[in-house]
């Protein structure tokens, strides 16, 4: 039965990732059970009780008292790859994309749309620790809280 664990694992994994679920979030097992449950053999359903004990032992999840899976810090940092400079350069790119000049204004509402609502929980996270970096490292300004391109930062993009 290993390999049907193994299957059930990935599967509750993949559920959390696609839904973009953080820290504390539950497993939605309605909406599991219909995208992807429904759909698995009897071996892989009769796994899904040990799959989660799996995932409970390795601290991937946490199972309450009715047995709902809830995700752990361990599980995100597990199903979300490292932000690294991700969260940084597309704060840049976005002022590249605009064709924006030393003094001009990140538009938020632009900037969440076409960027972070793709995003999954820990690159939003990093948000703000990569405005700060940015700050510290001369490319923009926060002021009265809105970041502004610095001209240091518009050498930066178009060099």
């Amino acid at each position: 039965m290993p390999i049907h664990v193994d299957f059930v694992k990935e599967q509750i994994l993949n559920h959390f990732a696609q839904n973009k679920l953080d820290v504390g979030h539950l497993l939605n097992g309605k909406q599991f059970y219909l995208q992807r449950m429904n759909n698995w053999n009897p071996k892989q359903q009769d796994a899904l009780d040990e799959g989660l004990k799996s995932l409970e032992n390795e601290g991937l999840i946490e199972l309450d008292e009715n047995n709902d899976a809830k995700l752990t810090a361990k599980g995100v940092d597990h199903i979300y790859p490292p932000v690294d400079s991700f969260v940084r350069d597309s704060i840049l790119t976005s002022f590249k994309k605009s064709n924006s000049r030393a003094g001009h204004i990140l538009n938020e509402k632009a900037f969440y749309f076409n960027n972070m609502s793709s995003w999954n929980p820990k690159q939003i996270a990093a948000f703000d620790t990569a405005i700060n970096e940015l700050v510290s490292e001369g490319l923009v300004e926060n002021r009265d809280d809105k970041i502004f391109l610095s001209p240091k930062g518009e050498d930066y993009i178009y060099s």
